[in-house]
């Protein structure tokens, strides 16, 4: 409880400064002064509440009203980050005038103001458009691993879909087209499958029902599967049909599968086995696909594996952002090599978290061809 009251004073903390200041930078550059700024205030602290009034109110369902304050809420978030983005660049245009001695003016900088806060609103709607176009991503592994009667074995890899308000049926169903369309001998999901909401979600679970690889469907538990609640979620997955690899892994004949919980398991259940314990019983002469959440590598389990397969980045998910993933997971999306013969494919996957939106981190389901060397 103390680790959830600390996230949610670092959430209001950061979200709520960049509001007031886009929002109070906005007031000036519009002149607004009484009633006008009163407005806007109440307006901006409303939004900033809305994730959390969205959250507590999860047990009335999915009702037509918390659809719509999401879609206004989580859009908005986009908004006020992209304006908070392009602000900052012309806090930064202003010390590099003023330092070369041709200081901007009050009304130039007025109106690059104005214009940064309408091409935030144009980039909400291309980041938008940018969310639903879904893209297979196609990556060859070649391996000696393989057996004989396997010359190709294919792997489709879906990752943070986010079902949840926003994330619905009709973009799971473009999601599980697709990998259909790929015909796949097996399907593995690396976490985040759900993001909140797991009542009323049977349409979603027919939905995979279409999706029928003929070595099965396997998957890991993520982040957001323990924040929508660890006991719905793993309910709703296995329901969806994929059999989940909580710190086991399983011989599925051409290769073995191992998977490992997310960290955010221990926030809700003791977890007594390691990674490295795991991959240390598996036996080296077959391939090995490690699934794992998140895209971080354990020096002490290289060479335990071939190919470790993980999502949680989004890719950055909105630029800038990305900038600040790859601080905290220096191997982001695509193929990564890693010592010891070790190989790392990092998904961005297939939904979004938040604000609808994806900005220059196509949305994608993995597409991985084990070919035999």
């Amino acid at each position: 409880m103390t680790r959830f009251w600390i996230v949610i004073s670092f959430y209001l903390a950061i979200y709520g400064v960049m509001t007031w200041y886009v929002l109070s930078f906005t007031a000036r550059i519009f002149s607004l002064r009484g009633w006008g700024v009163l407005v806007l205030s109440l307006w901006g602290a409303f939004m900033v509440a809305c994730p959390l009034i969205l959250r507590l109110g999860e047990k009335i369902g999915g009702s037509i009203l918390r659809h719509a304050l999401a879609w206004v809420g989580y859009v908005w978030m986009g908004f006020i980050f992209l304006s908070f983005c392009g602000l900052l660049g012309l806090i930064l245009l202003r010390f590099i005038l003023w330092f070369a001695r041709y200081p901007l003016s009050d009304w130039g900088i007025r109106w690059i103001g104005i214009g940064i806060i309408f091409l935030s609103i144009g980039t909400c709607w291309w980041a938008y458009r940018e969310a639903l176009d879904i893209h297979p991503r196609h990556i060859v592994i070649e391996s000696d691993k393989l057996p004989p009667e396997w010359p190709v074995l294919k792997i489709v890899h879906i990752s943070d879909i986010h079902l949840g308000l926003l994330v619905r049926e009709k973009r799971l169903s473009k999601i599980i087209d697709l990998a259909i369309g790929e015909d796949p001998h097996v399907v593995v999901s690396t976490g985040d499958i759900v993001d909140g909401q797991m009542n009323g979600r049977v349409g979603d679970i027919e939905i995979f029902h279409r999706l029928s690889p003929p070595l099965g469907k396997f998957g890991v538990i993520g982040n957001h599967e323990v924040y929508a609640g660890l006991k719905q979620s793993v309910a709703f997955t296995e329901e969806a049909g994929f059999r989940l690899l909580r710190n086991e892994w399983v011989d599925v004949g051409p290769v073995i599968l191992a998977g490992v919980n997310d960290p955010a398991v221990s926030m809700v259940e003791e977890v007594h086995a390691t990674e490295y314990k795991l991959l240390a019983e598996i036996p080296r002469d077959k391939f090995c696909v490690l699934l794992k959440h998140q895209p971080l590598v354990r020096e002490e389990t290289l060479g335990f594996y071939d190919l470790q397969l993980s999502g949680h980045v989004h890719g950055g998910q909105i630029w800038p952002f990305n900038f600040i993933t790859t601080l905290i997971y220096p191997m982001t999306s695509g193929l990564h090599e890693l010592p010891r013969g070790n190989m790392l494919v990092v998904t961005t996957g297939a939904g979004t978290w938040g604000p609808p939106m994806r900005l220059f981190a196509t949305p994608e389901i993995t597409v991985i061809h084990i070919q035999k060397k």
